[in-house]
């Protein structure tokens, strides 16, 4: 039993370089996000619905 769930846990898991690879790119993704969320919004209206001068 212990044999064939191991089994099955690695051929669901792919090869250890592609598992390392991926966990790398889902770290980076929560990095970003972290990132993006974390950094002081600019003050004022958004460029786009800036009103001409004049």
């Amino acid at each position: 039993m212990i044999r064939s769930v191991a089994l099955l846990a690695r051929r669901v898991a792919g090869p250890p370089d592609r598992l390392v690879r991926s966990l790398a790119v889902l770290a980076m993704l929560v990095v970003a996000a972290a990132a993006l969320m974390a950094a002081p919004g600019r003050p004022g209206p958004p460029p786009w619905r800036a009103r001409p001068a004049g």
